[in-house]
């Protein structure tokens, strides 16, 4: 048995904004809910965004520091994606820069200074509609933290390694940057995880529940049940959690304190089911068609 990513969770200030920019920029389609979070569906996964009461952070989380980092869009043209995240409110600190590997990468803001990515892939058609590539996580213990999600997720990780780059200061903002990295292809999107050599990942980041930011990183199976026993028999606790959108969910926590969820939504009718999206296995057949 293996875990899928779900969705992206991030507490907002304000949803409606934030939802539109996804909406009108990406085509992301928004779902109708009878409670919050308010719900976007990209072609492979979902964001649900969780309104909060409390005030936006006072610094930036910036794209070494500890915790869940980011989500990814990727589409088959670069500079059209990010002209129109651009007008529709994202910032980018850069415009998109290749690092020689046919991909373009940017980091932007949106509207609450949230980190997203976005990248153009050069074997893709310009027309294919964006999609949700990855969900990212830092750590300042990447062995501890991969070896902890290749067991959640049920799958080894495909590639890792230590990368270099002077082209890296105009995508983070940093000189010199030194990172390690392992990705796990989970059934429908990449899992990825870094640790920053330079600039130091330091510490954990426990963030509250409802504080303004990445909240956690939701997964889905086909049976709640034997998931929770399969992660189990191998240390990771969780706790019934109350139901998403009437769908059974449970929660738990990473080494580094970063929550996590997992529904029982891959199939069925339901609007959240991966089933219901566009395309659940398109990153997944574009790594294998790679390999």
């Amino acid at each position: 048995m293996t875990l899928s990513i779900h969705h992206i969770a991030i507490n907002t200030r304000d949803p409606a904004p934030i939802a539109s920019i996804y909406e009108t920029a990406v085509q992301f389609k928004a779902l109708e809910s009878a409670s919050n979070p308010r719900w976007l569906a990209a072609p492979n996964g979902f964001i649900a965004l969780y309104p909060t009461a409390l005030p936006t952070r006072d610094t930036e989380h910036r794209v070494c520091d500890p915790g869940i980092g980011h989500f990814c869009i990727q589409s088959g043209d670069s500079d059209g994606t990010w002209n129109t995240l651009t007008c529709h409110g994202i910032t980018f600190s850069a415009q998109p820069t290749g690092l020689g590997t046919g991909v373009l990468y940017a980091y932007g803001r949106d509207l609450e200074s949230n980190l997203i990515e976005v990248e153009g892939v050069s074997n893709e058609a310009p027309t294919t509609p964006p999609w949700m590539a990855h969900v990212a996580l830092v750590s300042s213990d990447l062995e501890r933290l991969a070896d902890f999600y290749v067991k959640l997720i049920g799958r080894p990780c495909h590639r890792e390694g230590t990368f270099s780059n002077p082209a890296f200061k105009a995508i983070t903002g940093f000189d010199d940057v030194k990172v390690k990295a392992k990705w796990i292809m989970a059934d429908n999107l990449i899992f990825e995880m870094w640790q920053y050599l330079n600039p130091e990942t330091r510490g954990v980041r426990l963030a509250g529940i409802d504080e303004p930011g990445y909240r956690h990183v939701g997964f889905a199976c086909d049976n709640l049940e034997a998931e929770v026993e399969r992660i189990a028999a191998v240390g990771i606790a969780t706790v019934k959690s109350q139901p998403l959108e009437g769908l059974p969910c449970v929660t738990g926590t990473d080494p580094d304190g970063n929550r996590f969820l997992i529904v029982e939504a891959t199939s069925g009718t339901h609007p959240l089911a991966l089933s219901s999206l566009a395309a659940p296995n398109f990153v997944s057949d574009r790594l294998s068609q790679n390999l």
